[in-house]
């Protein structure tokens, strides 16, 4: 069994700096505590915390037209490996080895987003649409992978943990349009173009996952350059 208990503060300033240029701060503090809990379970309990703050830019260029711009840091809170912490899943042996190797538990993820756009209407509000092009620095991502484990029965088996990649970067553009060419009928069309590279990651599934061909693992799995598996581009 699971228990998961969030606790935040979060805080946001704006200023009018002329009737057309504004900016705001945002922050956002929080505390996740977690914990493993069950009589056939080993029991575990964390907290993370995390400070995440966020800076915007907005410029009215014209009546219908606004352009803006934002920095933001962002995260997902560290957890438990939980498959891990059944004890009829893995064994005492394999869980203190598994331990060792820092599998049980996976880190916090980290971002930090930088973003330019713009939106606005025409032809009074029946054509709308907004667009904009993002940088994202990522860090400690986790990725699913499958390790062996010994079950207390002595059977031998996988179980899916999720593991912290160094370091990825993505980059894209979102387009957005909506279409009211007669009353009763809207047309819409959105697309999203983002390119995931990863910057700092060796693991020995990596090759079947990002298509590196290194299967003897002689460069350590080393997928710098590779697109992030699982994660389209369009």
């Amino acid at each position: 069994r699971r228990k998961n208990e969030n606790r935040a503060v979060f805080a946001q300033l704006q200023y009018d700096f002329t009737p057309a240029f504004s900016a705001s701060v945002e922050a956002r503090w929080a505390e996740d505590e977690k914990e493993v809990l069950g009589a056939s379970s080993r029991p575990a309990k964390e907290t993370f915390s995390s400070f995440t703050p966020r800076l915007s830019l907005q410029y009215q260029l014209t009546k219908d037209w606004m352009l803006y711009g934002l920095v933001a840091e962002g995260n997902k809170p560290g957890d438990f490996n939980t498959a891990l912490y059944s004890r009829a899943l893995a064994n005492d042996a394999t869980f203190a080895s598994l331990s060792a190797q820092g599998l049980d538990r996976v880190a916090e993820e980290e971002q930090r987003t930088y973003e330019l756009g713009a939106k606005g209407s025409m032809l009074d509000g029946r054509i709308a649409g907004s667009f904009d092009v993002f940088y994202i620095s990522w860090f400690d991502q986790a990725l699913t992978r499958s390790i062996d484990v010994v079950s207390a029965a002595g059977v031998r088996g996988l179980a899916q943990v999720l593991v912290n990649a160094g370091k990825s970067h993505v980059v894209g553009t979102e387009l957005e349009v909506s279409a009211k060419p007669v009353d009763h009928l809207t047309l819409s069309l959105a697309y999203g173009l983002a390119r995931a590279v990863l910057d700092e990651y060796n693991d020995d599934d990596i090759a079947i996952a990002t298509g590196v061909t290194d299967p003897l693992l002689l460069n350590g799995g080393n997928a710098r350059g590779r697109a992030l598996p699982f994660a389209p581009k369009h």
